[in-house]
């Protein structure tokens, strides 16, 4: 049964949704850099933003250019636009999926350093999803070769090529969910184990992080099943995938750092000082309890909860701050 949607009509919409996405996408940068409220920028994370902006551009570029070539150098070949728009052995495409592919591998690269960092830099936590992120780098080399070596007249959906796609799609929705789980769960036992009332502290963190996972794993998953169901809309996606993991993943960082995330943790905690069930003393003391919990020592002082990581103390909002 023919696709309802041209891939002439799906190549056009999937060049217009990146582009309005990548609008976004340098609006959210531009108010990571130059907005922020915080005074402790986490480098790594921002030079990750910096790389997706770049891998972005760059795969936006080539988008262009390969819908000008097929609707305008092109446009009176054997086939016209739609037998270029499938050859997916062309040089645009294969530098496109390239470009894509390495950008996925430095969003999981990053959300496995958010995950190490949460986690208190345990190497055993991160080390499942080390090795999905090393079979998805190999699974995406082996699928861009096979591209590369495609005929010009072979569909995206051959089972020789799908089989491939499929896997790198499959690699990275796993590891996204994995590490994001792991991300809330250690964040809540962090939160619970300190024995706080239910308007927590840290609630809010965990709802930006949800969000955000969300949104990344809802387009992954979008995806992969217009892609399974051999539809022509899998172009549209393939084209906005770029810019809608970068917007996740920017926007989370930018909610912290503009300060909305902190602010809502501070009046909270403010409320939980006021209502719970430990009122501050009208002496000066100093106080601390140590909680262990999975290898993590919780510290209680006059300072607030305290979350031991690397060696040296973060305060608690710091240390969901660094995600």
């Amino acid at each position: 049964m023919a696709d309802p949607l041209p891939l002439d009509v799906a190549t056009l919409a999937g060049l217009f949704c990146s582009a309005l996405l990548y609008v976004l996408l340098v609006i959210a940068f531009y108010v990571l850099i130059h907005k922020r409220k915080t005074h402790r920028p986490n480098y790594v994370l921002i030079a990750g933003a910096c790389g997706m902006v770049i891998f972005s551009t760059l795969t936006l570029a080539f988008t262009y250019a390969r819908a000008q070539k097929g609707f305008i150098t092109l446009r009176d070949a054997d086939g016209g636009p739609v037998a270029y728009f499938g050859a997916m052995s062309s040089t645009e495409e294969v530098l496109r999926t390239a470009f894509i592919c390495a950008y996925l591998v430095l969003a999981d690269a990053i959300l496995i350093y958010r995950c190490w960092v949460v986690w208190s830099e345990n190497y055993w936590i991160v080390a499942f999803p080390f090795l999905l992120w090393i079979g998805s780098i190999v699974v995406d080399s082996i699928m861009i070769a096979t591209m590369a070596r495609m005929d010009s007249t072979i569909s995206i959906f051959v089972i020789n090529l799908g089989k491939w796609i499929t896997a790198v799609l499959s690699f990275t929705l796993a590891q996204n969910i994995i590490v994001t789980a792991l991300i809330v769960y250690r964040i809540w036992v962090v939160n619970t184990s300190t024995g706080r009332s239910s308007t927590s502290t840290l609630r809010p963190i965990i709802a930006v992080l949800l969000e955000s996972g969300c949104l990344y794993v809802t387009t992954l998953f979008v995806f992969l099943v217009t892609y399974l169901a051999s539809s022509n809309a899998q172009f549209i996606m393939v084209d906005i995938l770029n810019p809608m993991i970068g917007i996740a993943f920017t926007i989370l960082i930018v909610r912290v750092g503009m300060g909305v995330t902190r602010s809502q943790m501070e009046s909270t905690y403010y409320r939980s000082q006021v209502n719970g069930s430990h009122p501050m003393a009208p002496i000066a003391i100093s106080v601390n309890r140590k909680i262990q919990q999975d290898d993590q020592m919780v510290e209680e002082g006059d300072s607030g909860y305290k979350i031991r990581k690397g060696g040296s103390d973060a305060d608690l909002v710091d240390a969901a701050e660094s995600v």
